[in-house]
């Protein structure tokens, strides 16, 4: 009899008792491919939950406001945002947008973001993109949006990724884009700098 109420009282806390849910992670992280090297860093990975614990969801081909270019990416990464709402709890780090088409959407994008923001009660952290490789053109484009919009979006801070990244030729795939080793730690580090730099407070 001793056994039996024992498995009934276990499988009542499996069931919906008394067990305490996991804590909310500080921030979401937002990526395509190039944040997803990340994924296999583990330097990066441990400095960043050690400094701000957060949950990744990074995906090759991801856009940030329509379905992505694989069947894996269907998941715009504003819907997965969505998602993941009430399990984070200070900022929302956007790492993401190469895969999306320099057609002047981005701006409204980026607002689309600042709203979600502002819904969740967090921060909007934008990683900005690198003016290299094939991507040159569209990152120019995208990163004097990012600027042009700052001012007018009070949630909003930007990770000059571009000029951090200048000039480091070890943190790189061929395309000069795609991070190695070496960038997906810098990466990780600049982003958990941006996140311990953010205010008390949000702007009124």
């Amino acid at each position: 009899m001793r056994i039996v109420a024992a498995l009934v009282a276990w499988c009542s806390l499996l069931v919906g008792g008394t067990a305490t849910a996991a804590p909310a992670k500080e921030a979401l992280l937002l990526g395509d491919s190039v944040l997803a090297t990340l994924g296999w860093s583990n330097e990066g990975l441990r400095l960043l939950e050690n400094r701000h614990p957060f949950i990744l969801r990074a995906v090759s081909c991801q856009r940030l406001v329509t379905e992505g270019c694989t069947g894996r990416s269907k998941s715009s990464a504003l819907r997965i945002m969505r998602q993941e709402r009430g399990k984070f709890t200070r900022a929302v780090v956007v790492a993401t947008g190469y895969n999306d088409y320099n057609d002047g959407r981005f701006a409204q994008a980026v607002r689309r973001f600042h709203d979600e923001a502002i819904a969740q009660g967090v921060w909007l952290v934008w990683v900005n993109y690198r003016e290299a490789g094939n991507v040159r053109d569209k990152s120019t484009a995208f990163n004097a949006t990012l600027r042009r919009l700052q001012p007018e979006l009070p949630r909003l801070v930007i990770v000059d990724w571009n000029d951090l990244s200048r000039g480091q030729r070890t943190w790189w795939g061929p395309d000069q884009v795609h991070l190695y080793g070496e960038g997906a730690v810098a990466m990780a580090r600049a982003i958990a700098d941006a996140i311990s730099a953010l205010p008390a407070e949000f702007p009124a």
